[in-house]
């Protein structure tokens, strides 16, 4: 825990160890990036809704136990690589395209 706060003095990131949920509730945005698993346990202490965004960047398992905790407010994961692939092609292969278009074309193709 320590150096993960300590990765964080020199940003507008606030860290947050785990036990302390009641920020949670307040925050505009809360990102989950920890391996699969590490934060059910976080999941099972809200006891009440948050009513900031979800962005849980785990995709396998999906959904999550803190996901499916949270309220409605939630995106998923595999948004974000949804988005890395489209500016991958875009980089690689310079085509001109809708980005959106493509997003939902891959969205259907990935469920």
């Amino acid at each position: 825990e320590s150096a993960m706060r300590g990765s964080v003095n020199d940003s507008p990131i606030r860290f947050l160890p785990w036990g302390d949920c009641r920020e949670l509730y307040e925050a505009a945005l809360v990102v989950n990036t920890t391996p699969a698993g590490a934060a059910d346990s976080l999941a099972h202490t809200l006891s009440d809704l948050p009513q900031g965004i979800l962005f849980d960047v785990l995709y396998k398992p999906w959904p999550t136990e803190l996901a499916q905790a949270w309220n409605e407010k939630v995106i998923p994961g595999i948004e974000l690589l949804i988005y890395q692939a489209i500016d991958q092609i875009a980089l690689m292969t310079g085509a001109d395209f809708d980005h959106e278009e493509l997003a939902e074309q891959l969205r259907v193709i990935v469920k």
